[in-house]
């Protein structure tokens, strides 16, 4: 789904993959072939969300901001894993959020980091990239070796590769006019 917040309407680059319960709405600008699964949403009611190309979100993933406060940025080629959290925060390029991870409002998370799974990056906390980050609260663990960020590289694309409902946004426009006109 793509919704409009008050009078603001997401922006979406080419080849948008936005599964069937999936959600865009508000202020977002997302680059091009972002992958947004079932029940992820990208929130922006309230704040802008600015999203970089191959951004893949999985199921039940968030995005989302604080209202009137702080917005959110993701760079290109993020992963953010199934009920995966990023609030009001800026994640950097090539960043992966695990499983049920979360990093709130006014973290940074530098580029090529991992954010391992059940993970809390709390607020205002800024994680250099290029390492494995883990824990309650989140704590550098050991450098990501070269091998090992290539090995990322491959099972993201994997994951971007996953089945997802292909939607051109101009259909999703016209069928919400014929439903409210209906």
């Amino acid at each position: 789904m793509i919704l409009d917040y008050l009078k603001h309407h997401p922006e979406l680059g080419a080849g948008a993959r936005i599964a069937g319960r999936g959600a865009v709405i508000g202020r977002s600008r997302v680059g091009a072939r972002p992958t947004v699964g079932e029940y992820a949403a990208i929130r922006a009611d309230g704040e802008n969300i600015g999203i970089g190309a191959n951004a893949w979100f999985g199921e039940h993933a968030t995005v989302h901001i604080a209202d009137q406060i702080l917005g959110a940025a993701v760079g290109d080629d993020a992963t953010v894993g199934r009920y995966g959290i990023v609030h009001a925060c800026t994640l950097g390029h090539g960043v992966v959020i695990g499983e049920s991870s979360v990093v709130m409002d006014g973290a940074r998370v530098g580029d090529y980091a991992l954010i391992a799974a059940d993970t809390v990056v709390p607020p205002r906390k800024d994680l250099p990239g290029g390492f494995v980050h883990a824990g309650h609260p989140a704590k550098r663990m050991r450098a990501i070796t070269r091998r090992a960020r290539g090995a990322c590289a491959v099972a993201a694309q994997r994951q971007r590769s996953a089945r997802a409902r292909v939607v051109a946004p101009s259909r999703l426009r016209d069928s919400r006019s014929s439903a409210a006109a209906g």
